[in-house]
């Protein structure tokens, strides 16, 4: 539902007063991208995948950095559904470099996903 909003091409967050969300659940939007850069992260980690790439729209970065994750861009803005330009992580160095209240976050969210990979029959690469 996030994902497919009414009125995205006016804003990034869409119209987001239809859904009658309230000020402060408007302000966690940016808490959606960063734990799932949390979540991707710990499987990274844990299937020791130490380096990253992902194509974003240039606002990401910037709120990722406001949480303590910094991407190195590594290469121009190209045109694909908006906007967006690569750009490169290291794993170790940013778990390392994490706020403590992220590294907590991550933390929990990396042992959820040890018991859900344990739990799992399947073996292999995600």
């Amino acid at each position: 539902m996030f994902r497919r909003r009414r009125g995205e091409q006016e804003s990034r967050f869409g119209n987001t007063h239809i859904e009658k969300l309230t000020a402060g659940e408007q302000r966690t939007f940016p808490l959606i991208a960063v734990s799932l850069f949390l979540a991707a992260g710990a499987v990274a980690d844990l299937k020791r995948r130490t380096q990253a790439f992902a194509i974003m729209e240039p606002f990401l970065p910037v709120i990722l950095r406001r949480s303590g994750i910094r991407m190195q861009r590594v290469g121009e803005d190209f045109e694909f559904r908006g906007t967006r330009a690569p750009y490169f992580l290291d794993i170790d160095e940013a778990v390392a470099s994490l706020p403590e209240e992220l590294l907590a976050c991550y933390t929990l969210i990396r042992g959820q996903f040890v018991e859900a990979l344990a739990a799992s029959p399947v073996e292999g690469p995600l």
